[in-house]
């Protein structure tokens, strides 16, 4: 069964909705037109996106096209989504209720709301006050205002819906979707139980991810008092949702509700030296719903993660297991070997021990990663954990330098197939730490997250995704990774030939400062 179908009204706009949810794994059919039979069950794909190229329409009759594609489609268990246009051409309110009509009559136990998110932030397309705005402006007083086909005469969302007369519709504005996810997915709840129609706001990319995350949460009964955070599986919802936007929206809800079927190619390791919350969102969904092994790194314990390693004193804290404060190793004319108690290490004796204790740090975890590439993981990697003080420079340093050292080391023991690496000083002390000259930047994945290969170096030609650590939804972790899954025709197609000047191409820093590389829910209900 497929796990969402996405109806538009045109095939860019089916197109373009099938393309964001590749882009976060989901095997994608588009079809152009309605066809005669569905061949779902021979195709299995994860996404079925129908153009019913009805636009243009009269609108009775595009609401009776709607109906007949349902007729032959099991929307029962799917994620059910209408691919609007941004600027609200077409023939937006009777084909969602004609479309809401349609699920409600196969879900007769849950009651089923039109969840109507129709900003495109990335695109200038924002909701305010329920009025659709392209770069500021209400739609109708833009160039769609003089659409020659169907002009947009209304900005309003909500009375768009209001003019037929058969639809209930509540508004939720932008204050309400910034106030917390617990109070989001209560006013969406109780929108959902008053109306047919909910019109929410957004202006910002966070804005569809907070959105998406309160609308599961939404989905679940009681929603009185919904935990931030935490998305309750196991149980079917007492409230379902029509998903209506022009896909950036329904991409997140489906990266929520939905796991790919199938696998990733090849393997990827995940290194992330980056701390922020941001970071730790997106590999959190990134575990639960690509059950990648991203184990933690725990650096607390290394004596360089301090302000006084930069310089070591020779009283230094001696690791676990090498010593104590005040005791030095020191060699006896029988072979064995005698503490002294009265002594203190020597700067460079503290520097060799703290050097051991990576040296063990580093084994660890590569016998880690070995384990769960051992035992079948496609996604596995190691993410640091937030040092015991505040963030500085000497740490930020030194865990860039060791996750360097950990790529080196894992490279052989796990024989990855592309490397995510998020935080730039992460990326530019491993692309060093593997020889490479260059990073050749074949297309963004997201901004500030590019997609290329090593240039140089024993690893030249392997796919790498770069990205920043305080960027990104939630979802930027799966599209990251299913970037670097795709064949290699789609991930890193070759370049036309050109002249010299016309190769993009990101040098690996050398010697001196290092520097950041930033040019670029389970199957089914």
């Amino acid at each position: 069964m497929v796990g969402l179908v996405a109806v538009a009204d045109d095939l860019t706009g089916a197109n373009a909705t099938a393309g964001a949810l590749a882009a976060l794994g989901f095997s994608s059919v588009t079809f152009p037109a309605p066809p005669r039979a569905w061949p779902l069950a021979d195709l299995l794909p994860d996404a079925a996106a129908i153009s019913t190229n009805s636009r243009n329409l009269p609108p009775t009759q595009a609401a009776d096209l709607l109906k007949q594609v349902c007729s032959g489609i099991d929307l029962a268990a799917a994620l059910v989504a209408k691919r609007i246009d941004t600027t609200l051409r077409g023939n937006l309110a009777p084909e969602t209720l004609a479309l809401l009509r349609a699920v409600r009559r196969q879900r007769p136990s849950q009651r089923v709301a039109a969840l109507v998110v129709a900003a495109h932030p990335a695109a200038g397309r924002t909701t305010r006050q329920g009025v659709q705005l392209l770069d500021g402006v209400p739609v109708s007083q833009t160039p769609a205002g003089a659409d020659p086909l169907r002009p947009v005469t209304e900005s309003r969302i909500s009375r768009l819906f209001e003019t037929t007369g058969r639809a209930a519709v509540t508004e939720v504005h932008l204050d309400q979707v910034r106030t917390g996810l617990p109070a989001l997915a209560t006013a969406l709840a109780a929108a959902a139980q008053a109306s047919d129609i909910v019109v929410v706001d957004a202006a910002a990319d966070d804005d569809l991810a907070n959105i998406a995350q309160a609308a599961v949460l939404a989905g679940q009964s009681p929603v009185s008092a919904p935990q931030a955070g935490s998305i309750p599986t196991g149980r079917p919802p007492a409230l379902s949702w029509l998903a209506v936007d022009p896909g950036p929206f329904t991409a997140e809800l489906a990266a929520l509700a939905l796991t790919p079927a199938a696998p990733p190619a090849g393997r990827v390791l995940v290194l992330a030296g980056s701390t922020s919350g941001q970071t730790q969102s997106q590999l959190d969904l990134l575990r639960t719903k690509r059950h990648a092994a991203i184990d933690y790194l725990d650096l607390s314990a290394l004596p360089e993660m301090t302000p006084a390693a930069a310089a070591p004193r020779a009283d230094s804290h001696l690791p676990d297991g090498l010593g104590d404060v005040g005791q030095r190793p020191a060699a006896s004319s029988g072979g064995d070997t005698e503490l002294h108690t009265e002594g203190r290490l020597t700067p460079s004796e503290a520097a060799q021990c703290c050097h051991a204790k990576s040296d063990h740090l580093v084994a660890a975890a590569v016998q880690r990663l070995a384990r769960a590439a051992g035992g079948g993981a496609a996604i596995l990697g190691l993410q640091a954990t937030p040092p015991a003080g505040p963030p500085n420079a000497t740490t930020a340093q030194a865990t860039a330098q060791l996750l360097g050292r950990l790529a080196t080391a894992a490279m052989a023991a796990v024989k990855p197939s592309g490397l995510y690496l998020t935080g730039g000083d992460t990326a530019a002390a491993v692309l060093q730490a593997l020889g490479a000259t260059g990073l050749r930047v074949h297309r963004q994945v997201l901004p500030l997250a590019m997609l290329g290969t090593l240039v140089g170096g024993p690893h030249d030609g392997l796919p790498v995704v770069t990205k920043g650590g305080l960027v990104g939804p939630a979802t930027a972790a799966l599209a990251c990774v299913a970037a670097l899954s795709q064949p290699p025709s789609l991930a890193a197609p070759p370049a036309a030939p050109a002249a010299p000047a016309a190769t993009t191409a990101t040098l690996a820093p050398a010697d001196g400062p290092q520097l950041p590389l930033q040019p670029l829910l389970e199957r089914r209900h």
